[in-house]
Protein backbone atom coordinates (compact mmCIF):
# COMPACT_ATOMS: atom_id res chain seq x y z
CA UNK A 1 0.00 0.00 0.00
CA UNK A 2 3.06 2.53 0.92
CA UNK A 3 4.78 1.35 -2.87
CA UNK A 4 1.42 2.28 -4.47
CA UNK A 5 1.10 5.45 -2.51
CA UNK A 6 4.25 6.37 -3.92
CA UNK A 7 3.78 5.59 -7.00
CA UNK A 8 0.79 8.06 -7.35
CA UNK A 9 2.61 10.62 -5.48
CA UNK A 10 5.95 10.36 -7.91
CA UNK A 11 3.05 11.04 -10.93
CA UNK A 12 1.29 13.66 -9.77
CA UNK A 13 4.48 15.61 -8.34
CA UNK A 14 5.74 14.67 -12.13
CA UNK A 15 3.19 16.21 -13.87
CA UNK A 16 3.18 19.56 -11.71
CA UNK A 17 6.66 19.81 -12.54
CA UNK A 18 6.12 19.50 -16.20
CA UNK A 19 2.89 22.17 -15.73
CA UNK A 20 5.21 24.57 -14.12
CA UNK A 21 7.87 24.29 -16.70
CA UNK A 22 5.62 24.71 -19.83
CA UNK A 23 6.59 27.39 -22.33
CA UNK A 24 3.61 29.25 -22.02
CA UNK A 25 3.45 33.11 -21.09
CA UNK A 26 0.02 34.71 -19.85
CA UNK A 27 -0.10 38.04 -21.81
CA UNK A 28 -0.02 40.52 -18.63
CA UNK A 29 -3.93 41.43 -18.96
CA UNK A 30 -3.91 43.29 -15.66
CA UNK A 31 -1.51 45.65 -16.77
CA UNK A 32 -4.17 47.19 -18.41
CA UNK A 33 -7.30 48.94 -17.10
CA UNK A 34 -10.17 46.44 -17.70
CA UNK A 35 -13.15 48.41 -15.96
CA UNK A 36 -15.30 49.72 -18.97
CA UNK A 37 -15.60 53.47 -17.42
CA UNK A 38 -11.36 53.64 -18.18
CA UNK A 39 -12.39 53.24 -22.14
CA UNK A 40 -15.75 55.21 -22.38
CA UNK A 41 -17.47 57.91 -20.07
CA UNK A 42 -20.03 54.58 -18.93
CA UNK A 43 -21.90 57.63 -16.89
CA UNK A 44 -23.09 59.25 -20.52
CA UNK A 45 -26.51 59.97 -21.05
CA UNK A 46 -25.96 60.41 -24.60
CA UNK A 47 -28.39 59.86 -26.30
CA UNK A 48 -27.56 60.65 -29.84
CA UNK A 49 -27.99 57.96 -32.63
CA UNK A 50 -24.61 57.01 -33.88
CA UNK A 51 -26.51 56.63 -37.53
CA UNK A 52 -29.51 57.70 -39.22
CA UNK A 53 -32.50 55.56 -38.38
CA UNK A 54 -32.84 55.13 -42.54
CA UNK A 55 -29.89 53.33 -42.05
CA UNK A 56 -30.01 51.45 -39.04
CA UNK A 57 -33.50 49.99 -40.68
CA UNK A 58 -31.91 49.70 -44.16
CA UNK A 59 -29.11 46.65 -42.00
CA UNK A 60 -31.91 45.69 -39.88
CA UNK A 61 -33.60 44.44 -43.08
CA UNK A 62 -30.29 43.17 -44.56
CA UNK A 63 -30.03 40.82 -40.86
CA UNK A 64 -33.35 39.35 -41.64
CA UNK A 65 -32.23 38.63 -45.00
CA UNK A 66 -29.34 36.53 -44.23
CA UNK A 67 -31.12 34.79 -41.75
CA UNK A 68 -34.78 34.42 -42.98
CA UNK A 69 -34.82 35.14 -46.48
CA UNK A 70 -36.67 32.90 -49.25
CA UNK A 71 -36.56 34.98 -51.76
CA UNK A 72 -34.44 35.24 -54.91
CA UNK A 73 -32.10 38.21 -53.85
CA UNK A 74 -31.63 36.46 -50.26
CA UNK A 75 -28.73 35.48 -48.77
CA UNK A 76 -29.97 32.64 -46.29
CA UNK A 77 -30.43 28.59 -45.76
CA UNK A 78 -33.41 29.30 -46.93
CA UNK A 79 -33.50 30.35 -49.84
CA UNK A 80 -33.35 27.78 -52.54
CA UNK A 81 -31.93 30.81 -54.96
CA UNK A 82 -29.25 31.05 -52.72
CA UNK A 83 -28.75 27.32 -52.07
CA UNK A 84 -28.45 26.42 -55.50
CA UNK A 85 -25.71 28.83 -56.15
CA UNK A 86 -23.70 27.66 -53.53
CA UNK A 87 -24.15 24.08 -54.10
CA UNK A 88 -23.55 24.65 -57.75
CA UNK A 89 -21.04 27.65 -57.31
CA UNK A 90 -17.61 28.09 -58.86
CA UNK A 91 -15.73 24.66 -59.21
CA UNK A 92 -12.72 25.89 -57.92
CA UNK A 93 -14.33 26.85 -55.02
CA UNK A 94 -17.27 24.30 -54.47
CA UNK A 95 -18.09 22.04 -51.62
CA UNK A 96 -16.71 18.75 -52.64
CA UNK A 97 -12.60 20.49 -53.13
CA UNK A 98 -13.20 22.36 -49.88
CA UNK A 99 -13.66 19.48 -47.81
CA UNK A 100 -11.21 17.95 -49.37
CA UNK A 101 -8.84 20.95 -48.62
CA UNK A 102 -10.20 20.33 -44.96
CA UNK A 103 -9.08 16.85 -44.42
CA UNK A 104 -5.43 17.09 -45.44
CA UNK A 105 -5.30 20.30 -42.82
CA UNK A 106 -6.43 17.68 -40.91
CA UNK A 107 -4.13 14.95 -41.23
CA UNK A 108 -0.54 14.48 -39.96
CA UNK A 109 0.94 12.54 -42.92
CA UNK A 110 3.58 13.94 -44.80
CA UNK A 111 3.17 16.74 -42.36
CA UNK A 112 6.58 18.13 -41.14
CA UNK A 113 6.72 18.62 -37.41
CA UNK A 114 5.93 22.07 -36.83
CA UNK A 115 2.63 21.35 -38.78
CA UNK A 116 1.56 18.30 -36.56
CA UNK A 117 -2.14 17.80 -34.82
CA UNK A 118 -2.23 17.23 -31.31
CA UNK A 119 -4.65 15.89 -29.11
CA UNK A 120 -5.91 16.62 -25.38
CA UNK A 121 -2.89 13.79 -24.68
CA UNK A 122 -0.25 16.11 -26.01
CA UNK A 123 0.46 12.95 -28.70
CA UNK A 124 0.53 13.43 -32.35
CA UNK A 125 -2.64 11.60 -33.96
CA UNK A 126 -2.04 9.13 -36.02
CA UNK A 127 -3.01 8.60 -39.62
CA UNK A 128 -5.92 6.34 -38.79
CA UNK A 129 -7.22 8.89 -36.81
CA UNK A 130 -7.93 10.86 -39.93
CA UNK A 131 -8.75 8.46 -42.07
CA UNK A 132 -11.87 7.22 -39.89
CA UNK A 133 -13.01 10.49 -40.06
CA UNK A 134 -12.46 10.87 -43.81
CA UNK A 135 -14.09 7.88 -44.15
CA UNK A 136 -17.19 8.26 -42.30
CA UNK A 137 -17.12 12.04 -44.19
CA UNK A 138 -18.41 10.13 -47.10
CA UNK A 139 -16.86 13.28 -49.62
CA UNK A 140 -18.06 11.69 -52.19
CA UNK A 141 -21.31 12.34 -51.74
CA UNK A 142 -20.40 16.55 -52.15
CA UNK A 143 -19.32 15.92 -55.67
CA UNK A 144 -22.78 16.41 -57.37
CA UNK A 145 -24.91 18.60 -55.24
CA UNK A 146 -28.67 19.76 -55.91
CA UNK A 147 -30.88 21.76 -53.86
CA UNK A 148 -33.35 19.53 -51.91
CA UNK A 149 -36.35 21.32 -50.14
CA UNK A 150 -36.57 18.45 -47.71
CA UNK A 151 -33.22 19.74 -46.71
CA UNK A 152 -34.30 22.69 -45.10
CA UNK A 153 -33.79 22.73 -41.44
CA UNK A 154 -33.19 25.20 -37.88
CA UNK A 155 -30.88 24.52 -34.68
CA UNK A 156 -33.10 23.46 -31.91
CA UNK A 157 -30.24 23.58 -29.47
CA UNK A 158 -26.73 25.69 -29.51
CA UNK A 159 -23.88 23.58 -31.77
CA UNK A 160 -20.80 23.83 -31.46
CA UNK A 161 -19.28 24.51 -35.26
CA UNK A 162 -16.30 22.06 -36.91
CA UNK A 163 -14.00 22.10 -40.06
CA UNK A 164 -14.32 18.28 -40.00
CA UNK A 165 -17.08 16.11 -38.29
CA UNK A 166 -15.42 15.20 -34.70
CA UNK A 167 -15.48 17.03 -31.64
CA UNK A 168 -12.26 16.05 -31.25
CA UNK A 169 -9.63 18.96 -31.05
CA UNK A 170 -6.76 19.49 -33.36
CA UNK A 171 -4.14 21.58 -31.55
CA UNK A 172 -0.56 22.54 -32.87
CA UNK A 173 2.58 22.42 -30.81
CA UNK A 174 2.04 24.20 -27.33
CA UNK A 175 5.57 25.11 -28.02
CA UNK A 176 4.70 27.66 -30.19
CA UNK A 177 3.04 30.84 -29.87
CA UNK A 178 -0.77 31.00 -29.95
CA UNK A 179 -1.24 27.43 -30.14
CA UNK A 180 -2.31 24.19 -28.03
CA UNK A 181 -5.20 24.65 -25.57
CA UNK A 182 -7.12 26.29 -25.97
CA UNK A 183 -6.77 26.61 -29.51
CA UNK A 184 -8.37 24.22 -30.78
CA UNK A 185 -8.05 24.57 -35.03
CA UNK A 186 -11.21 22.19 -35.19
CA UNK A 187 -13.63 24.51 -33.58
CA UNK A 188 -14.90 27.63 -35.77
CA UNK A 189 -17.53 28.85 -33.82
CA UNK A 190 -21.16 28.38 -32.36
CA UNK A 191 -24.51 28.59 -34.00
CA UNK A 192 -27.10 29.83 -31.42
CA UNK A 193 -30.60 28.27 -31.20
CA UNK A 194 -32.98 28.88 -33.67
CA UNK A 195 -30.85 29.52 -36.23
CA UNK A 196 -31.97 28.63 -39.64
CA UNK A 197 -29.84 26.28 -41.53
CA UNK A 198 -29.48 23.81 -44.94
CA UNK A 199 -28.23 20.47 -44.43
CA UNK A 200 -26.27 19.53 -46.93
CA UNK A 201 -24.76 16.24 -46.56
CA UNK A 202 -24.86 13.77 -43.66
CA UNK A 203 -22.27 11.42 -42.42
CA UNK A 204 -22.10 7.57 -42.61
CA UNK A 205 -23.13 7.20 -39.18
CA UNK A 206 -25.61 10.02 -39.67
CA UNK A 207 -24.31 11.66 -36.43
CA UNK A 208 -23.14 14.78 -38.27
CA UNK A 209 -24.54 16.71 -40.71
CA UNK A 210 -22.59 19.40 -42.47
CA UNK A 211 -24.59 22.39 -42.87
CA UNK A 212 -24.69 26.12 -44.46
CA UNK A 213 -25.56 28.69 -41.75
CA UNK A 214 -26.29 32.16 -42.45
CA UNK A 215 -22.38 33.00 -41.70
CA UNK A 216 -20.33 30.23 -43.47
CA UNK A 217 -20.46 26.11 -43.63
CA UNK A 218 -19.29 23.75 -40.98
CA UNK A 219 -20.13 20.42 -39.38
CA UNK A 220 -22.70 20.44 -36.41
CA UNK A 221 -24.16 16.79 -34.24
CA UNK A 222 -27.42 16.18 -35.94
CA UNK A 223 -29.05 15.68 -32.79
CA UNK A 224 -28.97 19.85 -32.77
CA UNK A 225 -30.64 19.72 -36.68
CA UNK A 226 -34.49 19.79 -36.87
CA UNK A 227 -35.87 19.55 -40.07
CA UNK A 228 -38.67 21.69 -41.28
CA UNK A 229 -40.78 22.62 -43.69
CA UNK A 230 -42.46 25.50 -45.90
CA UNK A 231 -45.24 26.04 -43.60
CA UNK A 232 -42.78 26.09 -40.86
CA UNK A 233 -40.54 28.72 -42.20
CA UNK A 234 -43.87 30.93 -43.56
CA UNK A 235 -45.33 30.96 -40.11
CA UNK A 236 -41.63 31.52 -38.54
CA UNK A 237 -41.20 34.59 -40.72
CA UNK A 238 -44.30 36.01 -39.83
CA UNK A 239 -43.71 36.53 -36.57
CA UNK A 240 -39.97 37.77 -37.48
CA UNK A 241 -41.97 40.14 -39.73
CA UNK A 242 -43.58 41.10 -36.62
CA UNK A 243 -41.04 41.66 -33.49
CA UNK A 244 -38.38 39.88 -33.06
CA UNK A 245 -35.71 40.38 -29.81
CA UNK A 246 -31.87 39.61 -28.88
CA UNK A 247 -30.34 38.16 -25.72
CA UNK A 248 -28.17 40.53 -24.34
CA UNK A 249 -27.33 38.30 -20.96
CA UNK A 250 -24.82 35.51 -21.75
CA UNK A 251 -26.01 32.29 -20.62
CA UNK A 252 -29.41 33.65 -20.60
CA UNK A 253 -32.24 30.35 -19.44
CA UNK A 254 -34.53 29.74 -21.95
CA UNK A 255 -37.25 28.56 -19.43
CA UNK A 256 -40.83 27.40 -20.78
CA UNK A 257 -44.45 28.24 -19.82
CA UNK A 258 -44.33 24.84 -17.97
CA UNK A 259 -40.98 26.09 -16.04
CA UNK A 260 -38.74 23.73 -18.11
CA UNK A 261 -35.36 24.49 -19.04
CA UNK A 262 -35.44 24.01 -22.60
CA UNK A 263 -31.42 25.40 -23.20
CA UNK A 264 -29.46 28.88 -22.36
CA UNK A 265 -29.02 31.28 -25.07
CA UNK A 266 -26.05 33.23 -26.12
CA UNK A 267 -25.77 36.90 -26.31
CA UNK A 268 -26.71 37.66 -29.93
CA UNK A 269 -29.38 35.11 -30.27
CA UNK A 270 -32.48 36.40 -31.73
CA UNK A 271 -36.02 35.17 -31.48
CA UNK A 272 -39.33 36.17 -32.81
CA UNK A 273 -41.62 37.58 -30.06
CA UNK A 274 -44.94 36.02 -29.20
CA UNK A 275 -45.96 38.55 -27.03
CA UNK A 276 -44.70 41.67 -25.04
CA UNK A 277 -45.53 42.28 -20.75
CA UNK A 278 -43.79 45.26 -19.13
CA UNK A 279 -41.19 43.01 -17.68
CA UNK A 280 -39.80 40.67 -20.34
CA UNK A 281 -40.83 38.96 -23.60
CA UNK A 282 -42.48 36.14 -24.54
CA UNK A 283 -40.53 34.27 -27.28
CA UNK A 284 -40.68 31.06 -29.72
CA UNK A 285 -37.94 28.76 -29.71
CA UNK A 286 -37.82 25.43 -31.96
CA UNK A 287 -38.12 22.27 -30.24
CA UNK A 288 -38.77 18.68 -31.60
CA UNK A 289 -42.26 17.42 -30.48
CA UNK A 290 -42.59 13.60 -29.54
CA UNK A 291 -43.10 12.03 -33.08
CA UNK A 292 -40.01 14.55 -33.99
CA UNK A 293 -41.42 16.86 -35.79
CA UNK A 294 -39.93 20.27 -35.49
CA UNK A 295 -42.39 22.90 -33.51
CA UNK A 296 -42.21 25.88 -31.30
CA UNK A 297 -42.48 26.25 -27.71
CA UNK A 298 -42.64 29.74 -26.02
CA UNK A 299 -40.11 30.91 -23.61
CA UNK A 300 -40.16 34.01 -20.87
CA UNK A 301 -37.40 36.56 -21.01
CA UNK A 302 -37.01 39.18 -18.67
CA UNK A 303 -36.43 42.57 -19.88
CA UNK A 304 -32.90 42.42 -18.05
CA UNK A 305 -31.75 39.82 -20.57
CA UNK A 306 -33.10 40.78 -23.96
CA UNK A 307 -34.50 43.58 -25.78
CA UNK A 308 -36.18 44.23 -28.88
CA UNK A 309 -34.34 45.09 -31.95
CA UNK A 310 -33.28 47.02 -33.70
CA UNK A 311 -31.97 48.80 -30.02
CA UNK A 312 -31.55 52.26 -31.54
CA UNK A 313 -28.08 52.96 -32.10
CA UNK A 314 -26.82 55.27 -29.71
CA UNK A 315 -23.76 55.73 -27.55
CA UNK A 316 -25.70 55.32 -24.14
CA UNK A 317 -27.28 51.93 -25.29
CA UNK A 318 -23.72 50.83 -26.83
CA UNK A 319 -22.25 51.27 -23.25
CA UNK A 320 -25.29 49.15 -21.45
CA UNK A 321 -25.08 46.11 -24.22
CA UNK A 322 -21.00 46.47 -23.94
CA UNK A 323 -21.28 46.05 -20.38
CA UNK A 324 -23.27 43.13 -20.47
CA UNK A 325 -20.19 41.14 -21.85
CA UNK A 326 -17.37 42.71 -19.59
CA UNK A 327 -15.14 39.87 -18.03
CA UNK A 328 -16.47 37.09 -19.71
CA UNK A 329 -12.98 34.54 -20.94
CA UNK A 330 -11.82 34.89 -23.80
CA UNK A 331 -13.31 31.17 -25.99
CA UNK A 332 -11.04 30.64 -29.14
CA UNK A 333 -13.69 29.70 -32.10
CA UNK A 334 -16.75 30.14 -29.05
CA UNK A 335 -14.38 27.15 -27.40
CA UNK A 336 -16.35 25.94 -23.89
CA UNK A 337 -19.30 28.79 -25.18
CA UNK A 338 -17.44 31.78 -24.59
CA UNK A 339 -17.07 34.41 -27.18
CA UNK A 340 -13.43 35.49 -28.88
CA UNK A 341 -13.45 39.13 -30.45
CA UNK A 342 -15.35 38.78 -33.33
CA UNK A 343 -17.94 36.65 -31.83
CA UNK A 344 -18.40 39.68 -29.91
CA UNK A 345 -18.62 41.99 -32.03
CA UNK A 346 -21.23 39.93 -33.63
CA UNK A 347 -23.44 39.88 -30.12
CA UNK A 348 -22.95 43.54 -29.88
CA UNK A 349 -23.91 44.22 -33.42
CA UNK A 350 -26.73 41.93 -33.65
CA UNK A 351 -28.74 43.74 -31.25
CA UNK A 352 -28.33 46.87 -33.01
CA UNK A 353 -29.67 45.27 -36.47
CA UNK A 354 -26.14 45.15 -37.90
CA UNK A 355 -25.78 41.49 -39.87
CA UNK A 356 -21.98 40.23 -39.01
CA UNK A 357 -20.13 37.86 -40.67
CA UNK A 358 -18.69 35.50 -38.46
CA UNK A 359 -14.52 35.61 -38.55
CA UNK A 360 -12.56 38.70 -37.77
CA UNK A 361 -10.97 38.53 -41.57
CA UNK A 362 -14.70 39.10 -43.29
CA UNK A 363 -15.38 41.54 -40.70
CA UNK A 364 -13.20 43.76 -41.70
CA UNK A 365 -14.42 44.68 -45.22
CA UNK A 366 -17.84 45.86 -43.92
CA UNK A 367 -17.43 49.12 -42.96
CA UNK A 368 -15.07 51.43 -44.02
CA UNK A 369 -11.24 51.10 -43.22
CA UNK A 370 -9.78 54.04 -41.41
CA UNK A 371 -5.93 53.83 -41.31
CA UNK A 372 -3.93 54.85 -38.47
CA UNK A 373 -1.40 53.39 -38.68
CA UNK A 374 0.58 56.50 -38.98
CA UNK A 375 0.03 57.03 -35.46
CA UNK A 376 1.18 56.50 -32.47
CA UNK A 377 -0.38 54.47 -29.52
CA UNK A 378 -1.41 57.12 -27.72
CA UNK A 379 -2.79 59.38 -30.97
CA UNK A 380 -4.32 55.73 -31.94
CA UNK A 381 -6.32 55.51 -28.15
CA UNK A 382 -7.45 59.12 -28.39
CA UNK A 383 -8.95 58.37 -32.07
CA UNK A 384 -11.01 55.26 -30.80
Amino acid sequence: MKNMLKIIFFIVLTQLVVATNLPIKIFPMNNYPQQLKYWVNIESQNNIPLVSQDLQNKHFRLLKSHYFGTSKKDQSPWSEYFVTAILEGNTNKNIYVNETQSLATFTNQNKNESNLGYGINYLAYDTSWSNAIANNMNINQFKHLSYDKTNLAIAITNLEAFAIPTSDPWFLSYTQAGNGYPFNINILSNIYIATPLYVIGVSNDKKWSLVLTPQFIVWVKSSGVGYVDNTFINNWNKWVNQSLVSIITPDTPLINRQNIVLDSAFAGTILPVETTTKIGVYAFVPVRDQYGKITVSSVFLKNADAVLIPLRATESNMITIIAKLMGRTYGWGGFMGYNDCSAELQAVFTTFGYFMPRNSSQQVTVGNIIDLSNLDATHRKNYI
